[in-house]
């Protein structure tokens, strides 16, 4: 998984978003010697993500949550957080979205959420949470997926598909040609589309830079029938 910290530039002061992961996380602390507990936390972390087969759901979701609690209380942090990952990442991003504090998750290509697989026991709830209602009314959600995916099938597309719209959630649902994995330019196994990443990294980052560098207030829920014009 991967989060946003808005960061101020020291030129214009703005806030611009910029991606940090576990090393970097590790990296942004360790000049404060204040902090260096956090340090041992987070190599902590990235040994959990080495085992992920046999990692919990409740683990994965408690890594989420710290991760989260450890970003607001950066100092450079404005409190408003993104998430995104790939493949099994995506799922994890998925189930970072249940946060109310995470204003929009960016899915790549999410695994073993259509068969509820993730973690030891291979038996996760995502969707169960997400027909219990605890996904509706949350942060803003995208899902990219490839019409190839051998990982992620029609049919479990589909599921997740009708499983989020049946629950009210508003999702953006891509479905492009191309294969699992497409946007990993190394070791992608003739699968990486060059082309197609370019596009929809622009638009993960345009959803980041509106929802997380961006105050625009809360969203405005419109329920009213959309009238039919032409």
């Amino acid at each position: 998984m991967l989060s946003l910290v808005p960061r101020r530039t020291m030129s214009s002061r703005a806030l611009t978003p910029f991606p940090t992961t576990l090393k970097g996380l590790i990296e942004e602390i360790s000049t404060r010697r204040e902090d260096r507990s956090l340090i041992d936390w987070c190599k902590m972390l990235s040994h959990h993500v080495r085992v992920q087969i046999e990692k919990r759901v409740d683990a994965y979701d408690e890594d989420a949550t710290l991760s989260v609690d450890l970003l607001i209380s950066l100092s450079n942090c404005n409190g408003r957080i993104a998430a995104t990952g790939m493949c099994l990442g995506g799922h994890l991003a998925f189930r970072a979205a249940f946060d109310p504090r995470v204003l929009a998750s960016f899915c790549w290509f999410a695994t073993d959420i259509h068969s509820a697989t993730l973690g030891r026991g291979k038996n996760d709830d995502s969707l169960v949470k997400v027909r219990n209602g605890e996904l509706t009314g949350k942060g803003e959600l995208i899902m990219v997926f490839g019409k190839q995916d051998t990982h992620v099938p029609r049919t479990g597309r589909d599921l997740i598909r009708s499983t989020l719209e049946e629950a009210n959630v508003p999702v953006t649902f891509l479905e492009v040609q191309a294969q699992h994995a497409f946007i990993r330019d190394e070791s992608s196994k003739g699968r990486y589309d060059a082309a197609l990443t370019r596009s929809l990294f622009g638009m993960m980052m345009e959803v980041f830079d509106r929802t997380v560098a961006r105050d625009l207030g809360q969203r405005v829920v419109n329920h009213k029938p959309v009238e039919h014009v032409c």
